[in-house]
C-alpha cells in the first residue's frame, strides 16, 4: 500500500514539474512578445513622426508649385501684353484682377 502512494506521489510530482516547465515557457514567450510589442510601438512612433514630416514637406511643395504656376501665368500674360495682379481671397484661393495697362 505504501508503494502505491509513493508511485502516485511521483506521478503528481512529475506532472507538477511538467506544468511548471510549461508555465515557464509561456511566461518566456509572453516576455518576448512584450519586448517585441515595445519595439513595434517605438518603430510606429518613428514612422508617425516621419509621416508628419513628409506631410508638411508635401504641403510646402504644393504651395511652391501653386506660386510657380501663378508666376508662369503672370509671365505669360506679360508676354502677351496683358498685366494681371493676383489677389488672394479670404479662402486662400487666387483671384485674378486685371490691372489697367498704359495706353500705347
Amino acid at each position: 500500500v505504501g508503494d502505491g502512494a509513493g508511485a502516485e506521489g511521483m506521478v503528481v510530482e512529475a506532472q507538477a514539474h511538467e506544468m511548471g516547465a510549461l508555465l515557464e515557457d509561456v511566461f518566456k514567450r509572453m516576455r518576448a512578445l512584450e519586448a517585441e510589442q515595445l519595439g513595434q510601438k517605438a518603430e510606429n512612433e518613428e514612422l508617425q513622426e516621419r509621416v508628419k514630416d513628409l506631410s508638411e514637406e508635401l504641403r510646402s511643395s504644393h504651395k511652391t508649385v501653386r506660386k510657380l504656376k501663378s508666376l508662369a501665368r503672370a509671365v505669360g500674360r506679360i508676354r502677351s501684353g496683358f498685366v494681371v495682379e493676383e489677389h488672394y481671397s479670404s479662402s486662400g484661393e487666387e483671384e485674378e484682377v486685371p490691372s489697367p495697362t498704359p495706353d500705347k
